[in-house]
């Protein structure tokens, strides 16, 4: 593994050594989570993990790769929707443009509605080969 590319990511250094450890010991789980104040770099480590874990180096998007992120600050209502949980579980059942793995991001997981985080806990209890969720 390039490891490099995770030494964009300052700090979180246990998380680090876990996913490369898990990497590097082929025991790499279906799903993390990264916790901890908002913009401390969970959503940073990530992607830099991902794209590492992808062989992608440049800034273009990966076909095996699906961020879902909250569009909104505002704690009463949810921005990500059961519909958007049902397009990453539809990205997940496909094989990998690369032989690869498929990786999902759900940055701001706490902004789900109800509907959105049983969807997600659905791929969560059954998950592909060869998938990660963060």
């Amino acid at each position: 593994m390039n490891i490099q590319l995770l030494a964009n990511v300052i700090g979180h250094e246990k998380g680090k050594k876990i996913l490369i450890n898990a990497f590097q010991n082929n025991k790499l789980s279906h799903s993390y989570i990264l916790s901890g104040p908002k913009g401390i770099g969970k959503y940073l480590l990530a992607v830099e993990f991902s794209k590492t874990l992808l062989n992608n180096k440049s800034r273009q998007a990966s076909p095996d790769l699906m961020v879902i992120q909250s569009t909104t600050e505002n704690k009463k209502h949810s921005s990500i929707n059961i519909n958007e949980i049902q397009e990453l579980e539809s990205f997940l059942r496909f094989t990998s443009a690369n032989n690869s793995y498929r990786i999902g991001i759900v940055d701001g997981v706490e902004y789900m509605n109800y509907s959105a985080a049983n969807a997600l806990l659905k791929i969560l209890e059954e998950p592909g080969n060869k998938t990660i969720i963060f």
